[in-house]
């Protein structure tokens, strides 16, 4: 894929760099993203490696271009080696619950699809997380399946999730 840069009205996405990880770190080690997302805490130097490792991207803010979240494309662990891409993201909480969401997914998705990066994307939700179940909902993923036990969440106790996916021919965008 090459370099990604998504602008929407009100939000850029775009590859990481230098000081994203210092400006994020505190929202990525809050109960707030981890409530839902189930990541462990982790160090500057581990968030560093993380955004470097993984394929990530970060969102800002359009005005004052301030990243306030980020987003994971990575190899689907189910459909492995599929075309399938996995797609996972947090904002920080002051930004959540703003129609931000909505308004990425749809020119990114249809963007990688273009571009041929992803012939699915899949996404885990956790149950109690009502905000990304309508979200995915409204953006045409269907529910796949229901995971018990499918993963430790952030007090390290087994924690269900809703499986949801949208192939290229699926997507209403």
């Amino acid at each position: 894929m090459t370099a990604m840069k998504v602008v929407t009205p009100r939000l850029i996405i775009r590859e990481p760099q230098d000081g994203d990880a210092e400006a994020l770190l505190e929202a990525r080690n809050s109960e707030f993203v981890n409530r839902y997302n189930a990541y462990p805490k982790v160090s500057l130097e581990e968030f560093k490696e993380e955004i470097r490792e993984l394929p990530s991207f970060v969102m800002t803010n359009r005005e004052d271009g301030s990243p306030i979240g980020c987003l994971y494309l990575k190899e689907d662990p189910i459909r492995y080696q599929t075309g399938s891409k996995e797609i996972a993201g947090w904002f920080k909480e002051e930004y959540a619950h703003k129609g931000l969401a909505s308004e990425l997914l749809s020119p990114l998705i249809k963007k990688l699809f273009e571009e041929g990066f992803a012939r699915r994307f899949a996404t885990h939700v956790l149950p109690g997380n009502a905000a990304s179940i309508r979200l995915m909902e409204k953006m045409g993923f269907k529910q796949e399946g229901y995971l018990k036990e499918a993963l430790l969440d952030e007090n390290g106790e087994p924690s269900d999730v809703i499986l949801y996916s949208m192939g290229k021919d699926d997507c209403p965008f």
